[in-house]
């Protein structure tokens, strides 16, 4: 699959199951409203609220040059169906979309919402189950999400003992290893396996940091993001020991396996990482360079798809840039 094909395909499916929602909560007011008709949908307006980088008009991705769709062809196919009803979009940047969002809950702001987190909200009780109006639309069927992808979206309300429908997925992907196939060869390092363990990839990573022997550039073996992000690094180094973050569902059930054998593992051997990465590591700097062509850090740990496909096509890097499975059992 191309890229492009790759990124019209996933914004499709991301725009498709958005309507599909978009759908029943309006199919929804409108039975609240005393029934009209399938067709009188006059003076309705549904607010929905999108974080990230959407934009109302269509027009270039930054990055690729490409032509970009924007929410506005959205809007004009949900209101041509819908005729009368009007949809409005509250578009939220990525910065401090948590806090943002819980006030907008909390002020009933918007309809339908991209939900930064659905267990958190849920258990507060600002949030309705979906399955009544998945049980009322006779046209939407949950078999358009891969296996097991909804069940991984349920969650509790503050009442509840069985998990519940909450929100749908609307943007999902997986995590990854990533490589600098070019920095190995000038290394004269074996590029990762297709399933590395945490030995293998500090070894590597160990022996390309200092002064790359073919440019006489300074070299880093690797990267990751010491903030927030570090505790999903932690995680899936649990993970890949046989391990897990704990157990528990409900809040007041959940216990953390901090002192596990695996957490403390994970944790000492990101700490001895660190010194094979830049030094503004823990406030996510240093990896200015990385998917550029003077890229100088060899590997990049839990790396997703959309911070890797379009800059790498856009950089002419799709040749030098390969992707290993993060550590699992």
């Amino acid at each position: 699959m191309t890229e492009n094909s790759f990124f019209k395909k996933n914004t499709f499916l991301a725009l498709v199951c958005l309507i599909v929602l978009l759908f029943g909560l309006v199919s929804c007011n409108k039975t609240e409203s005393g029934g009209k008709s399938s067709g009188d949908w006059k003076g309705q307006t549904l607010k929905v609220q999108m974080i990230g980088n959407f934009s109302m008009e269509s027009g270039t991705d930054p990055i690729t040059g490409d032509k970009v769709q924007g929410l506005d062809v959205l809007k004009k196919e949900f209101e041509k169906n819908y005729p009368g009803a009007k949809v409005q979009f509250i578009i939220m940047p990525w910065e401090g979309y948590v806090e943002k969002t819980q006030a907008m809950l909390t002020s009933g702001e918007a309809d339908v919402y991209q939900m930064p987190g659905i267990a958190d909200f849920a258990a507060q009780g600002l949030m309705e189950p979906l399955q009544p109006l998945i049980d009322g639309d006779n046209k939407f069927d949950l078999d358009i999400f891969i296996d097991n992808q909804v069940d991984g979206w349920k969650a509790l309300g503050p009442d509840d003992t069985d998990l519940q429908i909450f929100a749908l997925p609307f943007l999902g992907d997986a995590r990854f290893i990533a490589y600098d196939k070019l920095l190995f060869d000038q290394w004269g390092v074996e590029y990762l396996s297709d399933n590395p363990t945490m030995e293998e990839v500090m070894e590597k990573a160990k022996r390309m940091t200092g002064t790359n022997p073919k440019t006489g550039e300074q070299n880093y073996g690797v990267f990751y993001r010491g903030d927030w992000s570090s505790a999903f690094t932690l995680v899936n180094l649990v993970e890949g020991q046989n391990g897990n973050w704990g157990k528990g569902f409900a809040w007041n059930e959940v216990e953390f396996a901090f002192n596990s054998p695996e957490m403390l593992t994970g944790l000492n051997w990101l700490l001895e990482m660190k010194q094979y990465a830049p030094d503004g590591i823990m406030s996510n700097q240093g990896n200015e360079k990385w998917l550029t062509k003077d890229n100088n850090i060899a590997i990049l740990l839990n790396m997703g798809p959309g911070d890797l496909v379009k800059q790498t096509y856009a950089q002419g890097l799709e040749d030098r840039v390969a992707i290993a499975q993060e550590f699992k059992k």
